[in-house]
């Protein structure tokens, strides 16, 4: 038990970080981006 809570502990730590929400800001610029060069496809709603 003591185990997983270490684990619990660093994954908590690491995902409130600066470093992890930097992450999070380009990928969803990258979403973003692709979506426009992509001319937001709704391939969920063709029918």
């Amino acid at each position: 038990m003591h185990r997983w809570n270490r684990l619990a502990h660093a994954v908590t730590h690491h995902a409130g970080s600066a470093t992890a929400f930097a992450a999070l800001v380009v990928l969803f610029v990258a979403w973003l981006a692709w979506g426009v060069l992509g001319g937001f496809p709704r391939s969920w709603s063709s029918r």
